[in-house]
């Protein structure tokens, strides 16, 4: 979607893969939204892993630029009770220090999805 682009190749496949879940029937649109934001977020994160590790300024350049902004976009703020907007700003220092592996560490841990939504 143009509100939540994805990077060069990426693919909203693994997303529809684990839908529709038993719960999805009371989810609320802003739930939704929340989770096709995070999974253009994830992907940014990877596109800058990937970018860093071939040592491709023009893609970590662009990674940089996303993952800068999405602590700004409003579903992120909605949806936030306080840390994850700022783990997310967390995640852009780190990219910005060039920490590829706590970046990564992170980027593993916040976005593999879980269990529930792999059946």
């Amino acid at each position: 979607t143009p509100r939540y682009p994805l990077p060069p190749g990426g693919s909203w496949a693994q997303l529809k893969s684990y839908w529709p879940t038993p719960d999805a029937q009371y989810m609320q649109m802003t739930g939704l939204e929340s989770r096709v934001a995070v999974e253009s977020s994830c992907q940014w994160q990877q596109f800058f892993i990937d970018g860093s590790s071939a040592h491709d300024p023009a893609i970590v350049k662009a990674a940089l630029t996303r993952i800068d902004q999405v602590p700004s976009w409003p579903i992120i703020r909605r949806v936030d009770g306080g840390a994850f907007t700022e783990s997310l700003r967390h995640m852009a220092r780190l990219a910005h220090q060039g920490d590829l592996t706590e970046f990564t560490r992170l980027h593993v841990m916040n976005c593999n999805p879980p269990a529930v939504l792999r059946r």
